[in-house]
């Protein structure tokens, strides 16, 4: 990658991330989730990782030649790409990451439910 690249790289990621730690923010009043909010900041950054790298990872296989990989020769051997398997793997890890963020910081909607239900 040349310098150009990886601060395009960076920049996409540093974007990212912001989009999920706004996401993930708990509103101002709340106190204990803003901690729990720091806590998962490095987590949140991961998350951006991962989903920069998913898309890095998505060009490459097309720039390959797809899912299928055809033998040069022979056209009827077929084998599957193995950047798919790599694809299967980062989404999986994005997955995992993005329900832990949930279960530990929950979404601005639960916040916004249980004042409702203290109105009540």
């Amino acid at each position: 990658m040349t310098e150009k690249e990886i601060r395009q790289e960076e920049q996409k990621i540093a974007k990212l991330n912001e989009y999920y730690l706004e996401l993930f923010s708990p509103p101002d009043e709340d106190n204990e989730g803003r901690k729990e909010f720091d806590k998962m900041k490095g987590l949140i950054l991961n998350l951006a990782r991962c989903e920069a790298g998913l898309e890095q990872l998505h060009e490459a296989l097309q720039e390959s030649g797809g899912i299928v990989l055809r033998h040069p020769r022979n056209e009827k051997l077929l084998k599957p790409n193995p950047l798919n398997g790599e694809i299967v793997k980062q989404r999986a890890q994005m997955v995992n990451i993005m329900q832990m963020l949930e279960r530990h910081l929950g979404s601005n909607a639960d916040y916004e439910e249980d004042e409702l239900n203290e109105f009540m």
